[in-house]
């Protein structure tokens, strides 16, 4: 005895609809969002950059310390939103820009250590400290309007 029910339609278009060769792993093609399309995404990167110019003039001795935590921090942000806009819900997206949000926190710490060790100037101080703030206020925007679906 053969069902009559149909399964649910998809969300998005068959491949064979868009031309595009089937997907052994799955019966429907859902797209992945690009993550380099953010807006947050371009700040964070912005971030890292700004953070490997500013820590390439700190002293060898802090090759593996301050220097190697501060980088790994900056660069967790941007990965993190990478990664959560290659999972499959909002819910995991905005779980990966919550613990982006915990990196800015340690990036803006680090860098204020930075300072107050004299490793980092006054006026680069503020500029990545306006950088992390802007980009913290872009992620939790954004994770909360993931978490409303709005």
């Amino acid at each position: 005895m053969q069902s009559t029910e149909r399964p649910p339609a998809p969300r998005y278009p068959l491949p064979a609809q868009r031309g595009l060769p089937l997907d052994t792993r799955s019966v429907y093609h859902i797209p992945m969002p690009d993550y380099r399309d953010y807006d947050v995404f371009k700040c964070a990167h912005r971030l890292v950059l700004s953070v490997y110019a500013a820590t390439k003039g700190f002293p060898s001795e802090e090759r593996y310390g301050l220097t190697s935590q501060l980088r790994r921090a900056a660069v967790s942000i941007p990965t993190n939103i990478a990664e959560g806009a290659g999972r499959g819900s909002d819910q995991d997206f905005a779980r990966f820009l919550r613990i982006a949000i915990g990196s800015t926190n340690e990036v803006e710490y680090l860098v204020r250590l930075s300072a107050d060790l004299g490793l980092v100037g006054a006026k680069n101080q503020a500029d990545l400290s306006d950088l992390t703030t802007r980009t913290r206020r872009m992620l939790t925007r954004f994770s909360a309007t993931l978490r409303t679906g709005s």
